[in-house]
């Protein structure tokens, strides 16, 4: 089928791509996923420990609060307690963790929450900036490790029948664009394909040699010089957008001390030769820029689900793709009512356009009554709406 589409992508999608040994996570089970990781990795260990010394967890005992208190890194555990507490996080009733941040968020609000120790205090502030940290470490550590193939056949026959294709997607991870690149012919590029044009980028390997002279330095070695970005030179021929209204894991935004954006993000992380990547870590220092001095730091734009922001910009060619579009996919979306501010968007620019969508489809799997219902409402009037239940990855090898 041949005009303009435009797909709404959530976190049903990556999951749908999984393969053993490399879980994704969901909001639902975010916690039990980053601690498959935390077995070996510091960074998502830090996250868990401090979620549970912070109280937050309705299923925290004394022994497990302690037990974290106790390995929390930089603190050195031995391999027992770290499994110890490991096995007790998975074991647990799932708790969503956008739950657990506007929990935390209340938290730090309540008048009693003032007279806690200040080290407490801090901690319960900076869950949020924690839970970002943990976000882009654990998809650093999945990488390209997913099944492509389904997403792969799905975009080859979206690309070769669409006049215009433009993705929405309230994931930070680079999985979907990964396979745009290698799918549009050069449709879609990371320089002008995000909705703004990123003149400069950091390269990965350059900027991972670079922040490890910091720790370097912090253990007695020689002082740290600063960052020369790049200047993009590979620009998509156009038709092909992928607009990330919550922020990408590749995106860089000078902040202050306190991990507060300033501004909009000006740069990339890319590889040599200007593909998506992951940085492993989310800070990147001393990053020279003209007329800009001292040099700032940069740190990876993503709107942690207690404060999202999004940019101005993606939200207005949001619009313009709603508006246009004759056909629509939602891809493992469910429209949370948390997200307030996209379905109020959505909802004022349907009723704005002036045809009816000529299909929407809703691929998700085993998507509930009530989930199918507020999607059909919301991009209501269609001529026909088709809801596929048994997930992306059988949708993907239909020959419709």
């Amino acid at each position: 089928m041949s005009g303009r589409a435009v797909y709404f992508v959530g976190a049903g999608l990556p999951k749908s791509l999984q393969q053993d040994g490399f879980p994704i996570p969901l909001m639902c089970d975010f916690v039990p996923v980053a601690a498959h990781y935390a077995y070996s990795d510091d960074v998502l260990l830090t996250t868990l420990t401090q979620l549970e010394a912070s109280g937050v967890f309705e299923h925290s005992t004394g022994h497990s609060i302690q037990l974290a208190d106790s390995i929390t890194p930089p603190k050195k555990a031995s391999e027992a307690a770290r499994h110890e507490f490991l096995q007790i996080v998975r074991a647990r009733p799932q708790e969503n963790i956008e739950a657990l941040l506007i929990r935390a968020d209340e938290m730090s609000r309540d008048v009693n929450y003032q007279s806690q120790p200040f080290q407490k205090k801090v901690l319960i502030e900076t869950l949020p900036l924690r839970f970002s940290f943990a976000i882009n470490r654990l998809f650093y550590l999945v990488g390209w490790n997913f099944v492509t193939k389904p997403l792969r056949d799905f975009l080859d026959r979206q690309f070769r029948s669409r006049d215009a294709a433009t993705f929405i997607s309230f994931n930070y991870d680079l999985m979907l664009e990964h396979i745009v690149e290698e799918t549009s012919a050069g449709r879609w590029s990371a320089r002008n394909g995000y909705g703004t044009l990123f003149d400069e980028f950091v390269e990965i390997e350059e900027t991972s040699s670079h922040m490890d002279a910091f720790t370097d330095e912090a253990d007695g070695g020689s002082a740290v010089g600063t960052l020369t970005p790049r200047k993009t030179c590979v620009h998509g021929e156009g038709g092909v957008k992928v607009l990330k209204p919550h922020g990408s894991l590749n995106w860089l935004c000078p902040f202050d001390g306190n991990y507060k954006f300033e501004g909009e993000p000006t740069h990339l992380s890319l590889t040599g030769d200007e593909r998506v990547g992951y940085l492993p870590e989310v800070e990147v220092r001393l990053v020279e820029r003209a007329n800009s001095f001292p040099w700032p730091s940069l740190g990876v734009y993503i709107s942690p689900p207690t404060k999202k922001t999004p940019l101005p910009a993606v939200l207005d060619q949001e619009i313009t793709a709603l508006l246009e579009a004759d056909d629509l996919f939602v891809v493992g979306w469910s429209a949370p009512p948390t997200d307030t501010d996209q379905t109020d968007l959505i909802e004022r620019t349907v009723g704005q356009r002036q045809a009816s969508f000529r299909r929407v489809t809703v691929i998700d799997k085993n998507p509930s009554a009530e989930q199918i219902e507020r999607l059909r409402t919301l991009f209501s009037p269609a001529v026909s709406f088709e809801c596929w239940p048994n997930g992306f990855e059988t949708y993907a090898i239909r020959n419709d």
